[in-house]
């Protein structure tokens, strides 16, 4: 059994919360594609318990260095 949490990071734009939430930045819901196609992937098979933040997923990096770094 494998399991792991992935949270946006912060407010997500989604039909819950309006565009206008004050004087944040809402993450664009997009953020948590790479992710979870890491998470799905055999890369991801040693990995469990863990916890991973999608708006720290750095896309510039190879998806197992992005994955690494996205971990709290």
């Amino acid at each position: 059994v494998t399991c792991n949490a992935l949270s946006p990071g912060g407010a997500t734009l989604t039909g819950m919360i309006y565009e206008d939430y004050g004087d944040r930045k809402l993450n664009d819901p997009a953020i948590m594609g790479p992710p979870i196609v890491w998470l799905a992937s055999e890369r991801s098979d040693c990995v469990t318990g863990r916890r991973m933040a999608a708006n720290i997923w750095d896309a510039s990096l190879d998806a197992d260095t992005a994955a690494k770094g996205a971990f709290s």
